[in-house]
């Protein structure tokens, strides 16, 4: 079986938004956006949103919603998803009985299959795609427990998670774009008024929250793939690296900070259960541009010993 470890980062949108309110931007870029929940927060309230991703999966996820101004999936491009029968490999069969029951594993391997040979645009490849990620992660969740017949089989959920992933698409009228690239290689070329950032975790990609592995396996057609290797590796420590000391993963921040010199206004979350920790991230900020703000918000979380406190915290700063 699997467990999905990774302590994932708690973002609250809308205090996040009551807190730069005042900065009066239009534009804010996303250079580690992963799924776009803030990115398509952004968009709702209606900033022009950039985003880049290293992954596959997350670019798609951001084409789906991000970029998209107004496609759909269509009837008939569903059904052919469903119920062509083609000719399939057998890319994901050692999946079976460790994530996904034999059934699920043919149904991924057909709609991939499927998938690959329609005629469509990039964004309804990407509403495809993240349908298919949304039925992952229900199966996985559900086979965590204990493997089993589902009461919904493969291609009806399919076909409600595309019902439900058609139904968050809407245009704001502004120019949004996603980039499937290293954050580190455009990020100074991207001048949008403010840039936020959520940084990647000191453990990078290997201890990688099992969702995404299996989305970017799933979307590289491969059964198994080492995160870590997407990475380009140069001479300086980037994120998603995984990394044993502090002091090299702040010198991975320090150097995509370094990068980030066309933009306005810098609006970084942290989280105090996890690196970088306040003060670090304070006093390298403080490097490159004059700090106006600092706010955190206690979240109380329930647990097995009781209550547990986390506070969600955001450093603004400005040139």
């Amino acid at each position: 079986m699997f467990e999905i470890n990774e302590k994932e980062k708690r973002i609250i949108p809308s205090w996040i938004w009551e807190n730069i309110l005042d900065l009066q931007i239009t534009s804010v870029y996303d250079p580690f956006s992963g799924i776009p929940k803030l990115a398509t927060f952004f968009k709702k309230n209606g900033l022009q949103v950039i985003t880049s991703d290293i992954l596959q999966c997350n670019y798609w996820w951001n084409k789906a919603l991000v970029e998209n101004k107004g496609v759909y999936i269509n009837q008939d491009v569903l059904e052919k998803v469903l119920y062509t029968e083609s000719t399939i490999a057998s890319v994901f069969g050692e999946w079976a009985d460790s994530y996904f029951t034999p059934d699920e594993c043919r149904s991924l391997e057909k709609w991939s299959t499927n998938i690959s040979l329609l005629n469509i645009s990039d964004e309804e490849r990407a509403l495809l795609y993240v349908a298919v990620y949304l039925t992952i992660s229900y199966w996985i969740t559900y086979n965590k427990r204990y493997f089993q017949t589902k009461n919904v089989s493969p291609n009806d959920i399919l076909a409600y998670y595309v019902n439900n992933i058609n139904r968050m698409v809407f245009d704001n009228g502004m120019p949004n774009f996603c980039y499937y690239y290293d954050s580190y290689e455009i990020a100074s070329q991207i001048g949008t008024e403010a840039v936020y950032m959520y940084f990647p975790s000191k453990e990078g990609f290997r201890n990688y929250n099992m969702r995404f592995y299996l989305w970017e396996c799933w979307t590289r057609r491969v059964s198994q793939i080492n995160l870590e290797g997407v990475i380009n590796k140069v001479e300086y420590p980037k994120l998603g690296e995984t990394f044993t000391d502090k002091e090299t993963y702040m010198n991975a921040i320090d150097s995509f900070l370094s990068q980030v010199v066309n933009n306005r206004v810098w609006i970084i979350s942290y989280n105090d259960q996890i690196l970088p920790n306040k003060e670090d991230l304070l006093e390298l900020v403080q490097k490159y541009r004059t700090i106006t703000k600092n706010v955190e918000l206690e979240i109380p979380y329930p647990t097995a010993a009781g209550t547990s406190i986390t506070k969600e915290g955001i450093i603004i700063a400005v040139q």
